[in-house]
């Protein structure tokens, strides 16, 4: 009579098993993290376009009218960057009004922000009205800001 001795270890079938549920799992928590991290660089708009809007506004003081020229804002070059570098801020006066502006925060294409598309765009005007918009050009929902 021979011994067997006992064996131990996984079957081919629970590797199988345990690696499907683990790609399920990972299946569901990627485009989550995905989200949480386009949602966490949106503040990165939201900062630049509050900078911004803060030099306006001491721009206006000291000059009596808002600027387009965003050299005047910090920027360098008729640019101006986000801190992070995730967005690109422009100004424009609304219908050529020097009392009024709107800055735009726009996703950069070289940026993993760019994937945002429900967030784009971000807007703020000098009355402290945020609007956004997404990659298709409709308005976006308050998750935005």
């Amino acid at each position: 009579m021979t011994i067997r001795a006992k064996v131990q270890g996984f079957t081919l079938i629970e590797l199988l098993i345990a690696i499907v549920i683990v790609g399920i799992l990972v299946s569901i928590a990627v485009p989550s993290y995905q989200k949480s991290i386009q949602k966490s660089r949106r503040s990165d708009a939201k900062i630049a376009l509050e900078k911004a809007a803060v030099l306006q506004e001491q721009h206006y003081f000291a000059n009596n009218v808002f600027t387009t020229d965003l050299d005047d804002l910090g920027g360098v070059g008729g640019v101006l960057l986000s801190p992070e570098g995730h967005y690109t801020i422009t100004s424009a006066l609304v219908a050529g009004n020097t009392d009024t502006y709107q800055l735009t925060a726009t996703a950069l294409a070289s940026s993993p922000q760019w994937d945002d598309a429900d967030c784009r765009t971000l807007v703020l005007d000098n009355t402290g009205t945020r609007t956004s918009t997404k990659s298709s050009g409709g308005a976006s929902a308050d998750i935005c800001f």
